[in-house]
Formats: C-alpha cells, sequence, structure tokens
C-alpha cells in the first residue's frame, strides 16, 4: 500500500505551518524528507502518524 497526501494544510493556532503539501510515498521504496531547520519535515510526519493531534491549538485541513 502506498501513502497518498493530496493538499494538506496544517496549523497550530492562527499559524499556518504547512500549505498544500502533495506527495505520494510508493509501496516497497524507502523515502528521505529533507530540509532545512524550521521548514515543517517533523509537522509533516507527526501529521501523517497522528502524534500532532494530542497539542493544543493543532488543526489540520485537506483541500479538495
Amino acid at each position: 500500500m502506498s501513502i497518498v497526501v493530496q493538499n494538506l494544510q496544517v496549523w497550530f493556532g492562527k499559524q499556518q505551518i504547512l500549505k498544500e503539501i502533495n506527495h505520494t510515498f510508493a509501496e516497497n521504496r524507502i523515502s528521505a524528507i529533507i530540509g532545512p531547520s524550521g521548514c515543517g519535515k517533523t509537522t509533516f510526519l507527526k501529521s501523517l502518524n497522528r502524534t500532532l493531534e494530542l497539542d493544543a491549538g493543532y488543526r489540520w485541513k485537506v483541500k479538495y
């Protein structure tokens, strides 16, 4: 099974952290997420595994 992310948006309070993220993680492949400090890598991964839902002020939206 692959993972498909379409138009993911994430906020903490009024601050939008991720804006319209689109990516497909291919089945049976290893993927790496790289980028500079503070660009949203951890927020993206925590959104995928739903651990950010425990944080106050977190909300997400998928735009269709």
